[in-house]
Parts: structure tokens; C-alpha cells; sequence
């Protein structure tokens, strides 16, 4: 990977805090791929997105180059966890049916990704990618604040990465191989208390890269704001976030 840091992330967090990938996601992927026997589930992380595709998939290999995202992956015995890049797996030619990117494509030099998801993809296979936006809920106190944070203490000073800010910015839009494949809107919510926001907030590589660059927490910045806005913090709050989706068919 070309940019990708794997001390962006705390994996443990990561796989605790960050919001789960809708049921009605895999469904929709389930019905898109023609044959189940094999999927790939690329920069898995801490396999949230692998997890999702065990019902439909007879094997799941997951890969990651991040030994700390595999050590704490969801294990399950359909899912096969290897350490590899996006660029070089090692999957036999023509042998996937799906390949799944989930919250990571930005991170990934694409050119030699899709030559080798072209070289692994069955014909009539799936290639699907996915990132969110940016939370939302139905308090727009709360919601201007959490953009402040985002756009003016960790935008402005470049604390995220530059292509992956562009590439939210500009609604995850880019070049793709293959054909594309017309897909309905999909949302995720949950219903989260302060303290499950703010440690999903802790999550961002954007206050991750901040904290290592000032040894300060940019989030201490707009807490008390938001926990005025936020009223009783034991209060459970809508949280959503529109799933930015591309498929593509080889």
C-alpha cells in the first residue's frame, strides 16, 4: 500500500468502537455474486466486513497487512486471516467470486490492486468497495461540532490523509475497472451514549495522527461543547452514516 500507515489505528479500538456493517449489506452482496464458493475480503481489518459474509460464502480468505488487525480479528472457521498486501495477495488466478474492500480502499495504490483483482476474479465476479460519511444524527448542535472537528482542527492542518480527505470530500468517487452494477442506498445507525461516541471519535486516523504530532487529544478541544450539546450523557442518541457503495462486475 502506498500511503497506508498501520499505526493509524489501535486495533483493539478499532475493532470495539468502530459502527457495524448493516445486515442488509451482505444480503445485497449475496444477491449480486453468482457463485458463493470463495470471497476475499481485502484490508479486512479486524474482519467486520468478513464476519458479515460468512452465511453466504463457503470460505472467506481475509488479508491485512497489519499483524495487529489479525491478531485481533473475529475468528470464525469459514475465515482463513492472512497477512498480505492488496497489491501482491498471493489468491490463485480466477479463484474469487467477491472481493470486498470496507472502509480502505483510499488507503490502497489501486493500479496494481485491480490488476490483481482482475487476475483472481472469476468472470461475472464481484468487486465491491465501501467507505461511510461522516456521522450525522438529528441534533444539528451536535453535528456542527463534530464537522468542526473534522474540517477546521484536523482537515485544515492536513492531520488526515490527504487522499483520503479528498476522496470523502468528493463522495468517495473515482476510476473503477470493470462494469459497474446499480445499487440502492443503504444506511447504517445505532443508538450510541457520549462515551460511545467519543470513543468512536478516538478511532478517526485523523486523531490518531493529531495526538502523535502534538501529544495533545484534539477531541479535549470540542468536549465540552459536546457534552453541553449532548445534554445527559447517559442519554442513547441516533447516530447514522450513509454507506458511500461501489460495485462492479468482471
Amino acid at each position: 500500500m502506498s500511503n497506508f500507515k498501520t499505526d493509524y489505528f489501535k486495533a483493539e479500538d478499532y475493532s470495539k468502537f468502530r459502527p457495524k456493517y448493516p445486515a442488509k449489506l451482505f444480503e445485497l452482496l449475496n444477491s449480486l455474486t453468482y457463485k458463493h464458493e470463495r470471497a476475499w475480503d481485502c484490508a479486512c481489518g479486524n474482519g467486520q466486513a468478513a464476519i458479515g459474509l460468512v452465511p453466504y460464502f463457503n470460505e472467506i480468505i481475509a488479508t491485512d497487512i497489519s499483524e495487529d488487525q489479525i491478531e485481533h480479528s473475529i475468528p470464525h472457521p469459514k475465515i482463513k486471516y492472512i497477512k498480505a498486501s492488496a497489491e501482491s495477495c498471493g489468491i490463485p488466478d480466477k479463484s474469487i467470486d467477491l472481493i470486498t474492500v470496507a472502509t480502505a480502499i483510499h488507503w490502497i495504490d489501486k493500479k496494481p490492486f485491480f490488476a490483481e483483482a482482475d487476475r483472481i476474479l472469476k468472470p461475472g465476479g464481484i468487486l465491491a468497495v465501501w467507505n461511510y460519511t461522516f456521522m450525522t444524527t438529528i441534533n444539528e448542535k451536535i453535528d456542527s461540532i463534530i464537522d468542526y472537528l473534522n474540517e477546521k482542527i484536523l482537515g485544515d492542518k492536513d492531520y488526515w490523509p490527504r487522499e483520503a480527505y479528498n476522496l470523502f470530500k468528493n463522495g468517495y468517487e473515482f476510476d473503477f475497472p470493470f462494469t459497474k452494477v446499480e445499487i440502492p442506498e443503504i444506511t447504517m445507525e445505532h443508538d450510541w451514549t457520549l462515551d460511545e461516541l467519543v470513543k468512536y471519535l478516538h478511532t478517526w486516523s485523523g486523531v490518531n495522527v493529531y495526538i502523535k504530532k502534538n501529544d495533545t487529544d484534539p477531541i479535549d478541544l470540542v468536549y465540552d461543547d459536546l457534552r453541553v450539546a449532548w445534554g445527559d450523557e447517559n442519554i442513547k442518541r441516533k447516530i447514522r452514516w450513509k454507506l458511500l457503495f461501489s460495485a462492479r462486475r468482471h
